[in-house]
């Protein structure tokens, strides 16, 4: 059977837990790899061919997310920038760096950059 497309009913649960966490590893990786081309293409202005009003509004129409989703993606994109360990911590999963360093909209950079 696929890796990839298994439900788990077949593994034992030291296995299941191995492949979850190996799963959400690779997924935050590439969220890391996706949120930085997304800062690119907004840095180039790639979404303005004058119908567009925005970058967000081009992740609405190009990928279905929803517009304040869409504004939340950008503006952790552009964040990422300039906070390179969260943006590390993120690529290569250093899941204790995340919670604390990362995931707080109300915490400056500032600050963030201190506990990173």
């Amino acid at each position: 059977m696929d890796r990839d497309v298994c439900d788990g009913a077949e593994l034992s649960t030291p296995e299941l837990e191995a492949r979850i966490t190996e799963l959400a590893a690779r997924l935050h990786a590439e969220n890391r790899r996706w949120l930085a081309l997304i800062a690119e293409f907004d840095r180039r202005e790639g979404w303005s061919d004058g119908l567009m009003p925005s970058c967000a509004h081009w992740l609405n129409w190009k990928c279905g997310l929803d517009l304040g989703t869409a504004r939340e993606k950008l503006r952790v994109a552009h964040a990422l920038q300039d906070l390179p360990s969260i943006g590390a911590a993120m690529a290569t999963w250093r899941a204790e760096l995340i919670p604390r360093c990362g995931r707080s909209r109300a915490s400056p950079a500032p600050r963030l950059r201190a506990y990173c």
